[in-house]
């Protein structure tokens, strides 16, 4: 009801109206509505509202049967923009998508559009179709001249400020050495103990997150005994993995139990918030300390010591941590 308050009010007034691709895909097509009326109003209001359509991140429009490049087109207005800081030059339909959404029909058929010029970039191209392949190339380039503007650096960046950036490299704290090696030698990644290739694979990522947590502060260690049911750092493996890995043989990082031990003295590997790691592995490291202390950790300590600068001098500082 909210949102259709805003959706009339916004089209009886004017102004400018902000929208994610999610919502607006959901409401311009009633999904997940049971008030059809309400559903019908607030699609209307979407398609038939707005004098000027922009598309941030227009990438997102790269499939014309999706239902979210559907219901944009249905956006029944004259003046559309599509804005991407994405290189076209690498996927055909995607640059056919989002000129299609801009100049509907300009470019004909998709079949008719790629052909030509996708026959000319295999290594068994003949030199017919790579002749083909540049003349197309160039009709297309000089036909979007008109609305396609390529910009670069170069247009803000008489307007923005010089950037100086620092890499500094910190020593991690007596503490922090003694937890990293511990960390090596109770996990076997010291004597190779482990050679199966998956349980490799699983530990790499896994001792990274851990190795992670002991690298910005051993605090981390004891408050994740304290509430082990704050995060599930299986996840973060998880994350992790679908953020820097585009492999299609990523392995379950969580699913451990069934494993067999290959000796009877073999300590069991539980699973805990480190996913399968000894639980409290650091117990004989960090008792009777107060794992919250700055010193423990080089880089807290100079991260400070910049936020006390910043603040001395009245500069504004924006911290990214995973």
């Amino acid at each position: 009801e909210r949102r259709a308050e805003l959706l009339a009010k916004w089209r009886s007034k004017g102004g400018v109206f902000l929208i994610g691709y999610t919502a607006f895909r959901n409401l311009s097509l009633g999904k997940y509505m049971k008030d059809r009326h309400m559903a019908r109003d607030i699609c209307h209001a979407l398609q038939d509202g707005p004098d000027i359509l922009v598309c941030d991140e227009a990438h997102m429009i790269k499939n014309t049967r999706a239902d979210t490049t559907q219901a944009l087109k249905q956006v029944k207005c004259q003046r559309r923009i599509a804005l991407t800081g994405s290189p076209l030059q690498n996927n055909l339909m995607e640059y056919y998508c989002m000129v299609d959404f801009v100049r509907e029909g300009f470019l004909g058929s998709s079949h008719d559009f790629q052909n030509p010029i996708e026959n000319g970039q295999h290594t068994n191209s003949t030199t017919d179709d790579v002749k083909i392949m540049n003349q197309r190339s160039h009709i297309l380039y000089e036909q979007l001249k008109g609305f396609v503007q390529r910009m670069d650096m170069t247009v803000v960046k008489k307007d923005l400020p010089p950037k100086t950036v620092f890499v500094i490299a910190v020593k991690l704290s007596p503490l922090q050495r003694k937890l990293y090696k511990k960390f090596l030698d109770v996990h076997g990644f010291t004597n190779k103990r482990d050679s199966s290739e998956k349980t490799q694979k699983r530990s790499f990522f896994a001792g990274y997150q851990a190795l992670a947590q002991i690298c910005n502060h051993p605090g981390i260690l004891e408050l994740m005994k304290e509430d082990r049911g704050y995060m599930k750092h299986e996840d973060a493996v998880e994350n992790f993995l679908a953020e820097d890995s585009c492999s299609d043989d990523n392995i379950d990082y969580n699913e451990i139990a069934g494993e067999k031990l290959r000796n009877k003295n073999e300590v069991p590997l539980r699973k805990t918030d480190n996913g399968f790691f000894h639980e409290d592995w650091w117990n004989d490291l960090l008792q009777g300390k107060n794992c919250k202390e700055v010193d423990y950790s080089g880089k807290m300590v100079l991260l400070l010591d910049i936020l006390t600068m910043c603040s001395d001098v009245g500069d504004k500082a924006l911290v990214f941590s995973q």
